[in-house]
């Protein structure tokens, strides 16, 4: 072999060193700044939650206890359910924008995916960016993961940084209570436990992974959990009412909706429950 093909192997070998040089992933920075232009902030008058936009058509995706409100009744053993969409969605965009949205007519295919407690809603707006979808179903637990969204208070998306810490295949959540005799009703779902800090506000948020597809939407708890303590720290919570149920002279009502308001405050590294984006396909 002569000197000049000595040469030439050496620069076909050195090429195909660098070709094969893994990507440096992207910073936790880097991509927020990526995403965040896809996720919007909601205000209701049941409260503030997250969604972000899936095309560029403005296709909305959010967790639907921050947009419909459920209640159920009975008679004999059938329950009966009924969603209605909240009057009016204020949506913030990535460019400080505020629009208003209403949601029409509910379809049958609503009312099936509110159950599951993920859904799209037609906006109309032509979204900054929007996000990928992809799937749950092939993730595994240690799985990093990460999402954005919008806690209670604040006026720029927050970033949160976690890992999938297991699958909770067929579990039963509580998603309301019958009107007239406060039984629980519950669905069947399968969901993902996500461990990373996570406030009121951020449901709706997407689960992002590293590749930069959507895998879920934060749904936070069991949600008649949080809606009747939400009520509860609206009523009596932080000098509100006092409510009439005592015991030795201490407002029992009163210190667990200050309890919960307290707790309501701080980020923890608690778990999330996020339902999987399967779920609209």
């Amino acid at each position: 072999m002569t000197h000049i093909q000595i040469r030439r192997l050496m620069l076909i070998v050195a090429s195909s060193l660098v070709l094969a040089r893994p990507a440096i992933a992207q910073s936790l920075a880097d991509r927020y700044a990526a995403y965040r232009c896809a996720i919007v902030r909601i205000e209701t008058t049941e409260g503030v939650g997250t969604g972000f936009f899936i095309d560029a058509g403005g296709t909305l995706v959010t967790a639907a206890h921050v947009v419909y409100t459920r209640t159920f009744d009975k008679s004999g053993t059938v329950v009966t359910s009924h969603v209605k969409p909240i009057s009016t969605l204020t949506v913030q965009i990535a460019s400080g924008e505020i629009r208003k949205i209403q949601i029409g007519s509910l379809t049958e295919s609503d009312i099936q995916d509110s159950f599951n407690d993920i859904v799209r809603i037609k906006t109309g707006i032509k979204p900054p960016c929007f996000l990928h979808q992809g799937s749950a179903l092939s993730q595994k637990v240690g799985t990093h993961v990460l999402a954005i969204g919008f806690p209670t208070g604040a006026t720029t998306p927050v970033l949160y940084d976690g890992f999938i810490s297991g699958l909770a295949l067929s579990s039963k959540i509580p998603i309301g209570a019958i009107t007239s005799t406060g039984e629980t009703v519950n669905k069947t779902l399968n969901l993902l436990r996500v461990q990373m800090p996570i406030t009121r506000g951020v449901s709706g948020s997407p689960l992002i992974t590293d590749d930069g597809k959507v895998i879920g939407v934060v749904s936070e708890i069991p949600l008649y959990w949080t809606q009747e303590l939400t009520r509860l720290m609206q009523t009596y919570g932080a000098n509100k009412a006092s409510s009439a149920i005592r015991l030795n002279g201490f407002d029992i009502t009163k210190i667990l909706a200050d309890l919960a308001l307290a707790v309501s405050e701080f980020e923890s590294p608690g778990a999330a429950l996020v339902v999987p984006e399967d779920y609209l396909k």
